[in-house]
């Protein structure tokens, strides 16, 4: 009798579900939606529109619009006055008095791996802006820069008569070479 007892539960389980679900399919649940007392019929808004049954809800929205929710000082925004702009008139500077300093642009490379041996040494130069990295030996160009020499930790470009320095493990970005200590 002990082994069919689990056995029966679990029969008696499934027939409960069972006959409860036939139940609530044969009689389904007559339900409404709970309308308040003092409201007749409901209006289902159109898009952007708003219903109000009663002066005493609209009396509540003047709050709201006069103090709204996100402005910082809860009041409403009036835009300002535009300012009338005045342009003013500049003398025109003296050809003389113009200096034009032109600063030295650092190449649009990265260094990202140095591979060095007793025959030789390269670098390897990330364009920036893409994924292409170039294997290059001193002497060789690269946008208009020529590697002048590769050390273990930096390659040294120039680029007619400048001369930059790039990292390995720069602490800065490149540096003209004749800035450096």
């Amino acid at each position: 009798m002990s082994r069919y007892l689990p056995l029966s539960l679990l029969l008696l389980v499934i027939a409960t579900l069972v006959g409860s679900n036939v139940y609530m399919f044969a009689n389904p649940r007559q339900s409404t939606p709970i309308m308040p007392s003092d409201v007749t019929s409901i209006k289902i808004p159109e898009e952007h529109e708003t219903v109000i049954d009663s002066p005493a809800d609209q009396s509540m929205l003047i709050h709201t619009q006069t103090r709204p929710l996100f402005s910082p000082s809860r009041r409403i925004w009036i835009a300002a006055e535009p300012e009338a702009v005045v342009d003013p008139i500049l003398p025109e500077p003296d050809v003389a008095e113009v200096a034009v300093v032109v600063e030295a642009q650092p190449p649009p490379l990265t260094l990202i791996g140095v591979q060095k041996t007793s025959a030789n040494a390269m670098a390897l130069l990330l364009k920036t802006g893409t994924s292409d990295a170039i294997w290059i030996s001193p002497g060789e160009t690269i946008d208009q820069w020529t590697v002048k020499s590769v050390d273990s930790t930096s390659v040294e470009l120039v680029d007619g008569n400048q001369t930059v320095k790039l990292e390995l493990y720069p602490t800065k970005i490149a540096v003209p070479a004749s800035e450096q200590p």
